[in-house]
């Protein structure tokens, strides 16, 4: 039986597996927040990347940590070239009521 963590892991690995398959994507970068994305989709983002989009949600903000570590590292691994995370996570946890992670393209 799988736990909440890896049914989590495997659909967003999906998730954004399916976004990058468009062969125009040549960088992205994960991230979380608990901001709505809109707000996240600040300018600084909006000065390399031409979109954002939902991984997965979730009011459980541990996992949302956890989760975005996890997806960075398997992606840094896999698409080296492509991935702009300087880091694997790390950034300040989620607060609120939803985390949220997401990748910009």
């Amino acid at each position: 039986m799988f736990n909440k963590f890896q049914i989590a892991l495997f659909t967003s690995k999906l998730r954004i597996a399916g976004i990058l398959m468009n062969k125009g994507i040549k960088h992205f970068k994960i991230g979380k927040t608990s901001q709505p994305l809109k707000d996240r989709f600040d300018p600084n983002y909006q000065a390399r990347y031409s979109q954002i989009k939902l991984v997965y949600k979730s009011n459980d903000l541990k996992l949302i940590d956890s989760l975005e570590k996890e997806l960075i590292a398997y992606f840094k691994k896999y698409n080296a070239n492509r991935c702009d995370n300087d880091q694997l996570g790390g950034g300040p946890d989620c607060e609120g009521d939803i985390g949220y992670i997401y990748i910009v393209f």
